[in-house]
């Protein structure tokens, strides 16, 4: 556990007064946005940040149709148990790999950029690519099913609240903004440095197979 929490409190310093109530991301991927051997340019590191600040899957008039408005007398025990729950998909080893959902974010950007770097060798090899392209895309696929998985953690919590979640490619996102951002739960930023983690990464992988793909057919 304290191994956990030095994890998350070595952050990098990058800030604009624009996201000023942002928490940054970990310090292991504080230069993703700088490098652009990397995948990622800094307007998209500030696209993926304003996308989850500005999420609106609904219009004004119908959101009480989807979304639950915890009453008044249960706003004390829904913070207590959502808060419970969040430690748990945060802190607990719950990936298939016994491994934190951060920590493999982590691994997958330190794996996949070795991976690029060997490509980078020898970019005329297509067998080798393709091996590449399959590892690639095995770790994409991976990172598409965390807002399941978080759904599914919740799930407890889904249930005795009745909210009106079903798991989906951005039910994360709506978890965040609905019902923990707009509750002020205590480990909302840290939920919230997850999410942006996760975009990170999956968009780097993406664009290294995009890249390595297309190159790979005009061989």
């Amino acid at each position: 556990m304290k191994k956990l929490l030095i994890l998350f409190t070595i952050l990098f310093s990058f800030c604009l007064s624009a996201y000023a109530e942002y928490k940054p991301i970990p310090k292991e991927l504080s230069k993703l946005y700088k490098d652009k051997t990397k995948g990622i340019a800094k307007e998209d590191y500030l696209e993926i940040i304003n996308k989850i600040d500005n999420y609106e899957p609904f219009p004004d008039a119908t959101i009480d149709r989807y979304i639950r408005i915890i009453p008044d007398k249960d706003v004390k025990q829904y913070k207590i148990d959502i808060n419970n729950n969040l430690q748990h998909i945060l802190h607990d080893k719950i990936t298939y790999d016994n491994k934190t959902l951060m920590q493999m974010l982590i691994n997958f950007d330190k794996d996949s950029t070795q991976i690029y770097k060997k490509y980078l060798k020898n970019k005329n090899n297509k067998k080798q690519n393709i091996i590449y392209i399959q590892k690639l895309e095995e770790m994409r696929g991976t990172i598409s099913l965390y807002p399941e998985v978080i759904t599914e953690e919740l799930k407890n919590i889904i249930n005795k609240y009745d909210l009106n979640l079903v798991p989906g490619a951005e039910c994360d996102i709506l978890i965040y903004k609905y019902y923990i951002k707009k509750y002020n739960i205590a480990i909302a930023q840290e939920f919230k440095t997850l999410l942006i983690t996760k975009q990170i990464v999956f968009f780097k992988i993406n664009n290294y197979i995009l890249e390595i793909s297309d190159k790979t057919q005009r061989i």
